[in-house]
């Protein structure tokens, strides 16, 4: 909310969405128009369950073939820890139609997968910016995120 001003109406994506916290802890403090969560099925169904037991049912999951654009894209951590085959599809079906993105990144290694080094992620959008990760968990980490203004 800070660097984007107010979650409300927004149409939210996030890749990797753990047991489901941040999804909840954002519809505690806003409405968004919707949200969808992309990630591993088995996780999809512990989020499902998280989520519903919490009140919250209607999370999408998976990558819709109807969305046309996200407002905000969210990533902690899991965009840079998938393999290059889904950090591709990641880049063409969610964050190159994200209006605005929040990804948190670790470079641990470079994997035998060919994950995206440290300088393709950072050039995949034009107007992103790069914030340190505060507090600093690794070495390398940082915030890569785009269109920041709050609106």
């Amino acid at each position: 909310m800070h660097l984007f001003g107010t979650l409300d109406d927004l149409d939210i994506v996030e890749i990797g969405g753990g047991y489901g916290g941040q999804c909840k802890i954002i519809y505690d403090v806003a409405s968004p128009n919707s949200y969808t969560i992309v990630d591993l099925p088995e996780v999809m169904e512990l989020q499902k369950k998280y989520l519903y037991y919490n009140g919250i049912d209607e999370v999408q999951f998976g990558i819709p073939s109807w969305m046309h654009h996200y407002d905000l894209c969210i990533a902690n951590y899991s965009f840079t820890e998938v393999d290059r085959q889904f950090q591709d599809l990641y880049k063409e079906k969610i964050i190159a139609i994200s209006r605005r993105g929040y990804i948190t990144c670790n470079f641990l290694d470079q994997r035998a997968d060919g994950s995206m080094s440290k300088a393709e992620i950072l050039a995949m959008k034009p107007n992103a910016i790069v914030l340190p990760e505060q507090p600093l968990t690794g070495r390398d980490n940082l915030i890569y995120t785009w269109d920041t203004a709050a609106k």
